[in-house]
């Protein structure tokens, strides 16, 4: 089972791939704001399935992301009671962190990352305003990225 750094690396791969095929195919171009997305999106994509895994990278920067995301939208809309942020920052961060879960269970399907790519490509959509033809090839790209690290697990 390879490492993370290697999901990563062959995210990148087949990014430089996908936007040399946009380019020359469908004569479609990125604007800087989308390719610095999907460069910070990559290695999200890329290690998002091992968040199953209890000792995960991926699991663990999730977790802590998501629980500070959540903490600082409660303490944003509720100042006045802002220790409860952190309260909620504590139960979700443990709650996702050490729930016990299967590895390559839920996320490591064929079906999960069809949902799953398509989901953050409509969030992508709502964040970056893009057409039809970028939201295909963005959806693509995800779930070309999601299906390589189910593949590169079988070696």
């Amino acid at each position: 089972m390879p490492d993370w750094k290697v999901h990563i690396i062959f995210g990148f791969l087949l990014l430089a791939l996908w936007l040399n095929t946009i380019n020359n195919f469908f004569s479609i171009t990125l604007n800087l704001q989308s390719l610095f997305i999907l460069i910070l999106i990559i290695p999200f994509i890329s290690t998002f399935p091992d968040i199953d895994s209890k000792h995960s990278k991926s699991r663990k920067l999730i977790s802590l992301l998501l629980s500070i995301f959540i903490s600082a939208i409660y303490i944003f809309l509720f100042p006045s009671s802002w220790y409860y942020g952190v309260g909620y920052f504590c139960i979700i961060y443990f709650l996702i962190r050490f729930f016990p879960t299967k590895h390559r269970g839920l996320t490591h399907n064929f079906l999960f990352s069809l949902i799953f790519s398509f989901a953050t490509t409509y969030l992508l959509h709502l964040a970056l305003n893009f057409g039809e033809a970028e939201f295909l090839s963005f959806f693509s790209l995800l779930f070309l990225i999601y299906c390589f690290h189910l593949v590169l697990d079988k070696f």
